[in-house]
């Protein structure tokens, strides 16, 4: 500047930003291309840098939970369509320039989408969202207390909104927490006699306690199928699995600079993989809670009932939801037909008392007899073909059914009786469900909850 050169120029007024020389010339644009990224870094504000620097000191674990956002984001964007680039969902304008949005416990959202050829996920990608304490099952959040866990990718399938994917159990979220923790000088020098735990945490590598939070993560925050630690260590990945499938799950990935990411990009690009199949036990699973916790329980089973059944030794299906087909016995010499040729008829056709065939008469389990006189006949038979079938009257008369059959076609069912039943008698008349009157002879369905709510004490 002291150049004779110089001497003669003014202080300058303005910037000629649009002029040609300094766009397109050499020299000139390298030197403009330097001071605008001068100037933009010096307009920078980030406020999660407070956590970072303070009194002199650095904080580690802070500054590596932010790296970890950063590549994460990298990762995510390039498996899911994002709908917006991220550096815009980052730099927000400021009264003194341009300010960073991340921030240690501010909730930042990055939303995309993924289409395989199955189906269509919507996503985010959060950082620092909190899942708030909320009673209400259908609601997201919380079962007991608050939980924020660093980063949360979140999936749930496009044609529904994210408060009706929560409610119906089609949310699935995927929890990370980023472990960089300095406790103690030992972890700094070392130490000959660090037991094996102490020796871990020198190598940076996940701690027990660490893996009880992942735990704590699956268990509170519903709708959580998997939680993960990332660390700056030198181990193989670390993932157990709840069952046979990636998800639901536990584990721990290393993840610092220049160890590359390719294990955890292929865990996340498995899960997507996961999520998108319609058939895994994990969809039937949570399909299945949902529909379980749609209606609260309608009758309350108190009574002794059978553990298992007798001849396969499975344990026995929930009462309500065996269903039990409640059928006419003429007389004696019907209920003697019944035991000697273990089959039960009923009519088929669209006459008033023909057995309509919906689930849960089709799918029943049991077979409980009842005749005149409002009286339901000790024990239960176990239907032990797979639905009934289609026999003629005159079939039906040759296996010796003792009266005149009156139709052309009857529905007919393989029986026996129930062992683990022997000996339960049933209050019939209080059955809720039992039909009156002339209809009482018609077939119908009960629930075995409700049947056992009439078993007489003996």
């Amino acid at each position: 500047m002291s150049a004779d050169i110089f001497r003669g120029v003014s202080d300058p007024e303005m910037l000629p930003l649009g002029s040609p020389v300094l766009q397109r010339k050499e020299g000139y644009r390298e030197i403009l291309q330097a001071w605008l990224k001068f100037d933009m870094a010096a307009r920078l504000v980030w406020h999660g840098g407070d956590d970072v620097y303070g009194a002199g000191q650095r904080d580690i674990a802070a500054l590596y939970e932010y790296w970890v956002f950063f590549r994460l984001l990298d990762i995510v964007a390039g498996i899911f369509e994002l709908q917006k680039p991220a550096v815009e969902e980052l730099i927000e304008k400021t009264g003194d320039g341009f300010g960073l949005k991340l921030k240690s416990g501010r909730h930042l959202a990055v939303k995309g989408s993924f289409e395989s050829g199955g189906r269509k996920l919507l996503v985010e990608f959060g950082y620092n969202r909190t899942f708030s304490a909320d009673k209400r099952r259908t609601k997201e959040g919380s079962w007991t207390k608050n939980m924020r866990p660093d980063y949360t990718l979140s999936l749930w399938p496009a044609e529904f909104e994210p408060e009706a994917a929560e409610a119906q159990e089609l949310m699935v979220h995927v929890h990370f927490d980023a472990k960089y923790r300095v406790d103690r000088l030992t972890e700094l020098f070392g130490s000959d006699d660090a037991d094996a735990e102490e020796r871990q945490e020198q190598r940076g590598t996940w701690k027990r306690a660490d893996m009880l939070k992942m735990h704590a993560y699956r268990d509170a925050i519903r709708r959580t199928h998997g939680a993960y630690i990332l660390y700056p260590g030198n181990d193989a990945p670390a993932k157990f699995a709840g069952f046979r499938e990636i998800l639901p799950g536990l584990g721990a990935f290393v993840m610092k600079p220049g160890n590359g990411d390719a294990d955890l990009c292929k865990f996340l690009t498995d899960v997507v993989e996961h999520v998108c199949d319609r058939a895994t036990s994990r969809e039937r699973e949570t399909y299945h809670v949902y529909r379980v916790h749609e209606e609260p329980a309608e009758y309350q089973v108190s009574q002794l009932i059978p553990e298992y059944e007798t001849k396969s030794k499975r344990r026995h299906a929930p009462p309500v939801e065996t269903s039990v087909l409640v059928g006419w016995c003429k007389d004696e010499k019907h209920l003697k037909w019944i035991r000697q040729s273990k089959l039960y008829n009923f009519r088929m056709d669209t006459a008033p008392g023909s057995l309509r065939l919906k689930p849960e008469i089709a799918g029943a389990k049991y077979l409980l007899l009842h005749g005149a006189g409002s009286n339901a006949l000790p024990g239960l038979y176990r239907i032990t073909s797979e639905g009934p079938r289609v026999i003629s009257k005159d079939a039906l008369v040759k296996k010796g059914y003792p009266h005149e059959p009156n139709h052309d076609h009857y529905l007919i069912s393989d029986v026996e009786l129930a062992a683990e039943f022997e000996g339960f008698e049933w209050d019939f008349t209080k059955l809720a469900s039992r039909q009156k009157g002339r209809e009482s002879a018609w077939p119908y369905h009960v629930s075995l909850a409700e049947l056992m709510t009439v078993k007489r004490k003996l």
